[in-house]
């Protein structure tokens, strides 16, 4: 009997926890609960009791998607840890690389080999076709495909 009510309320605070860390990993974990006891009240029961546990499992099951689903994300305590605020991040400004092969930029990042440069005041993405660059170094713009601006350092004669 003990073990019984154990994996029951196993079950029960796994799927408690569910509502915290969605995932479906911990319901899963409470069925595999509810699945057991039902198997360990059949051996000490009977098959009718062990049935009856599974059905009340499943009820329970059921109940406890409605509460988190219907009630329990429309709390104050819900609203506070949902993630509601917007991405307000937004895409580079597509600037014609090809005008611009053969040109001197800035490193804006430490490229190894893949970072970004600086070239007209924009932010490109850029692969370093010589070796790693470090920010702040001039480079020159060899070329482009539809990721990244390819890049060599710029040698400096002295």
């Amino acid at each position: 009997m003990t073990v019984i009510i154990t994996l029951l309320v196993l079950a029960l605070l796994f799927f408690f926890l569910e509502i915290f860390v969605p995932g479906g990993f911990l319901a899963i974990i409470g069925i595999l609960c509810i699945i057991g006891a039902a198997g360990a009240t059949t051996a000490d029961y009977g098959w009718m009791s062990g049935l009856l546990v599974f059905i009340g499992g499943g009820v329970f099951v059921v109940f406890m998607f409605f509460v988190e689903v219907k009630w329990l994300l429309r709390t104050p305590f819900a609203k506070r840890i949902q993630h509601n605020e917007q991405n307000l991040g937004a895409s580079l400004e597509k600037i014609n690389v090809d005008s611009l092969v053969g040109t001197e930029a800035e490193a804006a990042t430490r490229m190894t080999p893949s970072g970004r440069i600086r070239v007209e005041g924009q932010l490109v993405n850029a692969k370093s076709e010589n070796g790693w660059v470090h920010r702040g170094e001039a480079v020159i713009i060899t070329g482009s495909d539809v990721f990244h601006v390819f890049v060599r350092k710029k040698i400096t004669t002295n």
